[in-house]
């Protein structure tokens, strides 16, 4: 009896404190790599942004948080959004808090696809949601 409460803690811990393996990060990292690049933000203006956990105002900004809603699959590369949130690839340890914040999320709006790729992504991390890597990348 013993060991299967050893295997079920052992099983559930990671999930019930919040904890993600070092190879979250790294997919992030990549991910604001790609997304960097396609959409010309600097370095700084993404490390502002970490350090805020908010994407400031700008062309760059809103073109890389649709480029990161798009590999979450969040919106279309045509910028509209699409509605099945449960085919939403966003990394979380709890799925059904995820598809509730992003129901949320999506009713968002701007003046643009961009725009709107912007407020549905700070909506994202005002919520504690990883769709950024909260550490900057460390360089070995």
């Amino acid at each position: 009896m013993k060991i299967y409460v050893i295997c079920a803690v052992l099983l559930f811990a990671p999930a019930a404190l919040g904890l993600f393996s070092n190879g979250i990060w790294d997919v992030l990292h990549a991910n604001e790599a790609k997304c960097q690049l396609n959409s010309g933000a600097s370095d700084a203006s993404i490390e502002d942004a970490r350090r805020a956990r908010k994407l400031s105002e700008s062309p760059e900004m809103n073109a890389f948080a649709k480029c990161m809603l798009g590999i979450y699959n969040v919106m279309r590369p045509d910028g509209s959004i699409n509605p099945d949130f449960q085919s939403y690839t966003v990394p979380t340890d709890v799925p059904n808090n995820t598809w509730r914040i992003s129901q949320k999320c999506i009713t968002l709006g701007g003046t643009d696809s961009g725009d709107t790729a912007r407020k549905i992504f700070n909506c994202y991390t005002e919520n504690n949601q990883l769709v950024m890597a909260w550490t900057p990348k460390v360089s070995v």
